[in-house]
């Protein structure tokens, strides 16, 4: 990565997103782009002195220690949350983009309701959205993508993650079912998902010394549904969903079941949008 861009409200949630930003600068040597959206009747005095504690506050979390050199600025925008952010996305063109979780953590926001929701749906960047202390690694990893996004989806997950687990889910319809059955036909499709993923996984340069533990996950149902089913089970400290496009992120989440479970899921997650189509 290049470049990073994290949006602060100045909460608790959002200085955990911060030094996430922070960490992640420093591993991959990135420039670190910190961005608040300003009330429109700040005052100058308001806006400088927001400008130095946000300086301070990232010097202090780079401090612990640096592993290169952070190349840092300060953004301070009056607007609307969502609007800024998408707009200094627009303009600075980020390898990845990070907002702290506002209150208590509803999984189900990065769809419906929020300003993750907005830039999450609308970006072009992956958006991470942090819920949890910025000191705990990603260790654990969970990720669902869409037909012909997974070594998109991976390659991302592994660039920020230093995972010893990596559950991947992959979920099927009835239809599947009904043509196929479970047996045999089943474990071939776990067995063919599992020799993919290792194959993506190991070119990856960053995985070369730490190989993860794989763990496939083939079952009946809507995508939400079984990660949500799995991630009860695994606990993961990072959730990976990679989707064509904004429908495609809206679907993953209308089953009624992921819908009450998805309240209180507390993973940090990292969505990775569908690129536009090329022109012409």
């Amino acid at each position: 990565m290049q470049c990073i861009l994290v949006a602060t409200d100045l909460s608790s949630e959002a200085y955990n997103a911060l030094g996430r930003a922070c960490r992640l600068a420093r591993q991959s040597g990135a420039d670190l782009h910190i961005l608040h959206a300003a009330a429109s009747d700040c005052e100058i005095e308001e806006v400088s002195e927001i400008r130095r504690r946000l300086h301070d506050e990232a010097e202090t979390l780079a401090e612990a220690p640096p592993l290169v050199e952070l190349e840092l600025s300060v953004h301070v925008t009056k607007g609307e949350g969502a609007a800024v952010i998408l707009a200094e996305a627009r303009r600075l063109k980020p390898d990845l983009i990070i907002l702290g979780a506002h209150g208590e953590p509803h999984f189900r926001d990065v769809v419906f309701g929020t300003t993750a929701s907005r830039v999450s749906s609308e970006a072009e960047q992956p958006v991470l959205v942090v819920q949890n202390d910025y000191h705990r690694r990603y260790a654990r990893v969970m990720a669902a993508a869409e037909e012909g996004r997974a070594e998109e989806v991976l390659r991302l997950a592994c660039g920020i993650a230093s995972m010893h687990e990596l559950y991947v889910v992959h979920a099927y319809g009835s239809a599947t079912k009904s043509l196929f059955g479970y047996g045999d036909i089943l474990e071939d499709v776990r067995a063919d998902q599992t020799a993919k993923i290792d194959q993506v996984i190991a070119s990856i340069p960053a995985m070369e010394d730490v190989r993860p533990q794989i763990h496939s996950i083939v079952e009946e149902g809507e995508v939400m549904s079984v990660l949500m089913r799995e991630w009860d089970k695994a606990k993961p400290d990072l959730v990976v969903i990679g989707t064509h496009g904004r429908q495609g992120l809206a679907r993953l989440f209308q089953a009624s079941v992921a819908e009450a479970v998805l309240l209180g899921c507390p993973s940090d997650i990292l969505v990775v949008p569908g690129r536009p189509a090329l022109p012409g």
